[in-house]
Order: structure tokens, then C-alpha cells, then sequence
């Protein structure tokens, strides 16, 4: 059975829902790496458009909005080595295991977006609390209540 769709505004609609049309998602695809803030802003407006397609929006285009404030930005033609093994430093030293833990996810959080389906090694310094690694009985990371 064939479903009747109109195109609207980018967006495609149809009794099953609304979609987004997929030539404007090949068109935020193709765009080119901004090198202003005038293109910063076009490719946000493109994008923002869409937002609540776009699962998790706010997190993922906040470092794009951040590059919008006075005198943020700064384009490099510099990129990662997505061939290179990525290393995460965490000074763990002087903290509880607990915030160690904390501290170590936050962190990973934090580089996500260029640790993301590559491998990494993680470097935690561990200077103030060795004991967490040599000790017979970690202790539980339980909480009781």
C-alpha cells in the first residue's frame, strides 16, 4: 500500500508522521567546515532547524554554540589522528575511589567526541591512592542505606 507524501517547509509529511526531507540532511552533510562566524551561524540555523530530530541536540551542538560568544573563534586546519591511539591523562592523586571513579568517567565524557568508536588508552595517575591497587579487599563502592 502506497502512502500519499507532500513536501513542506524541508520536512516531509505523510499519514504514518512527519520526517525530515533527506535532501536538506545531505545538505547539513556536505556543508563545508565553517571558517567564519557567518558560516558558523548558517550551518547552527541549518541544523537547529531539524533539532528536535536530532537526539540529544543541546550536548552535541553546545561546543558550536560556545564558538558564537565574542572573540571564541578560533578555526584550525589542525585536526586529530584518528589513526593515532588517543591517550586520557586523569591526576587521580589525593582523592577518594569514589571521585576517582567520577573524576575518570567525567573525563572520558568530557573527550568523548574524539574518543568516540576509536580505541584509547587510559592514563591514571594514581600517586596518593596506590593502595586502591594493591590492596586484598578494594573497598565496595556500594553505598548502604
Amino acid at each position: 500500500m502506497d502512502t500519499f507524501e507532500v513536501a513542506y517547509l524541508g520536512h516531509v509529511i505523510s499519514a504514518v508522521g512527519v520526517k525530515v526531507d533527506r535532501s536538506k540532511i545531505q545538505a547539513a552533510t556536505d556543508w563545508p567546515p565553517p571558517t567564519s562566524i557567518t558560516a558558523l551561524r548558517g550551518f547552527l540555523g541549518l541544523v537547529g532547524y531539524y533539532r528536535k530530530f536530532i537526539h540529544s541536540y543541546g550536548p552535541i551542538a553546545a561546543p558550536l554554540n560556545n564558538l558564537l560568544k565574542k572573540n571564541a573563534f578560533t578555526w584550525s586546519e589542525t585536526l586529530p589522528d584518528y589513526d593515532e591511539l588517543f591517550v586520557v591523562e586523569y591526576d587521580a592523586s589525593g582523592e577518594a575511589y569514589e571521585r576517582e571513579l567520577i573524576g575518570l568517567a567525567k573525563a572520558i565524557q568530557h573527550w568523548r567526541p574524539y574518543l568516540w568508536e576509536c580505541p584509547f588508552l587510559l592514563a591514571l595517575i594514581l600517586a596518593a591512592s596506590s593502595n586502591f591497587l594493591s590492596s586484598a579487599s578494594p573497598p565496595s563502592l556500594s553505598s548502604t542505606g
